[in-house]
C-alpha cells in the first residue's frame, strides 16, 4: 500500500490502518535511495527506514508523526510504519525489520516504547532514531533530540550516531533509569487514559497523593558488594529525570556505570523538601540524597516496594540491575 499525502480523507483511513498495526510504505520503497548528512564526510547511507509508533499516543501526536513521514518522504528515502497493539509489540516489530534488513528502526512514541524497541534491536547493526511523543521524554531530553517535525527527519536522515549502554533490570534491557518506592507507587497509579486525559499532570497528581501516603518501605540496597538503606531508590543510565530535571549530575549513558540515587529521609516535610531541590535543580544538594557509582546493584525489602522501569509500571521488588557491555547506537544531531 503506498503512503498517501493527496487528502486528509485519505490520510485519516492510513492512520486507522495503522491502529490496526498494518505495515504501510511508501511508493519509493523499491528504489535503492541513500540520505547522507551535509557537511559530515562519511556519513552512513539510510537506505530503509522502519518507524514503530503507539497508535494510542492520540491525535495530536499522529499528526506530529505524520510531518516526520511526510519530511522522509521528500527525501525519497524507503520508509515503513507499523503501529503496536499492545505490550511487547514493538519489541516483536523491532525484531522483524531488523530480520527484513532495515537500516534505522524509528521509535515514535515515549520512553516506554524505545526501551521496547531496543530489546529488538539488541545485538544488530541498525540504528536507533527517535520521534519523542511521549509524556516525560527523558531520553530526547537526554540527548537534546529535536521536537520540531522536520528537523526529527532531518537527524533520522543523516544524524551521528552515539553508543548507548545498555543495562539491564531482572534480565531486561532499560535505557535511563529504575526507581523502587516513592516513584514506583506514583507510576503505577497512573492508567494510560489518565495520562491520555491529563499528561504530565496525571503524575503531579499521583506523587501528591504518593506523598500523603508515605513513608515508604524501608529498601536495602546492595551495591557492588557495598550495603545501604533508603526509602526510595533510583538507579539510573542517564542523568535527567522526569523529563528536564536532573538527578544524577556526570550519570552519562555512554559510560558503562549506574549512578545509584538513594533517599534515606522519611519523614513527609524532609522528604518533600529533597523532592523540591530536584524541581529546582540542586538534587546534589538535597540533604537526604547520597549518589553512588555501581555496576551491580540489588534492591529488596520486607514488604511489597513498587517498581518503574523507565517510567513504566514494572511489578515490584526484588530488582537486580546490571551494567552490561551492550550498546544502541542511536541517531542524534
Amino acid at each position: 500500500m503506498h503512503w498517501p499525502f493527496r487528502t486528509k480523507f485519505v490520510r485519516s483511513e492510513r492512520i486507522r490502518a495503522l491502529a490496526r498495526g498494518n505495515h504501510m510504505a511508501n511508493g519509493d520503497a523499491d528504489r535503492p535511495v541513500s540520505e547522507t548528512s551535509p557537511g559530515r564526510a562519511g556519513a552512513a547511507p539510510r537506505r530503509r527506514i522502519s518507524i514503530i509508533f503507539n497508535p494510542a499516543s492520540g491525535r495530536r501526536r499522529r499528526r506530529t508523526l505524520d510531518r516526520v513521514v511526510k519530511a522522509l518522504a521528500a527525501r525519497k528515502l524507503d520508509v515503513s510504519v507499523a503501529g503496536t497493539s499492545g505490550p511487547g509489540d514493538a519489541t516483536r516489530l523491532a525484531r522483524c525489520a531488523v530480520s527484513e534488513g532495515t537500516d534505522v528502526v524509528v521509535a515514535a512514541g515515549g520512553d516506554g516504547t524505545i526501551r521496547e524497541v531496543v530489546a529488538g534491536m539488541i545485538g544488530c547493526n541498525a540504528l536507533l532514531g527517535i520521534v519523542p511523543m511521549g509524556t516525560a521524554s527523558v531520553l530526547a531530553a537526554e540527548l537534546r533530540l529535536p521536537r520540531r517535525p522536520e528537523v526529527v527527519a532531518g537527524v533520522i536522515a543523516g544524524g551521528t550516531a552515539k553508543a548507548l549502554h545498555v543495562p539491564r533490570a531482572n534480565g531486561r534491557p532499560f535505557l535511563l533509569m529504575a526507581g523502587a518506592g516513592f516513584d514506583g507507587a506514583v507510576v503505577e497509579s497512573v492508567t494510560p487514559s489518565l495520562k491520555r486525559r491529563f499528561g504530565k499532570g496525571a503524575f503531579v497528581l499521583s506523587a501528591l497523593r504518593s506523598w500523603a501516603a508515605g513513608p515508604y518501605p524501608r529498601i536495602r540496597v546492595e551495591a557492588d558488594g557495598s550495603v545501604r538503606y533508603a526509602r526510595w531508590v533510583v538507579v539510573a543510565n542517564v542523568s535527567r529525570y522526569a523529563g528536564r530535571y536532573v538527578l544524577a549530575p556526570g550519570a552519562d549513558p555512554q559510560a558503562q556505570e549506574l549512578a545509584v540515587c538513594l533517599f534515606a529521609r522519611a519523614r513527609p516535610v524532609a522528604f518533600a523538601w529533597d523532592l523540591l531541590r530536584i524541581v529546582c535543580g540542586g538534587a546534589v544538594r538535597a540533604p537526604g540524597l547520597e549518589i553512588l557509582r555501581a555496576n551491580d546493584v540489588a534492591l529488596s525489602a520486607t514488604v511489597r516496594a513498587p517498581v518503574q522501569i523507565d517510567g513504566d509500571a514494572a511489578g515490584s521488588l526484588p530488582l537486580r540491575l546490571e551494567s552490561t557491555t551492550e550498546r544502541i547506537r542511536v541517531l542524534c544531531p
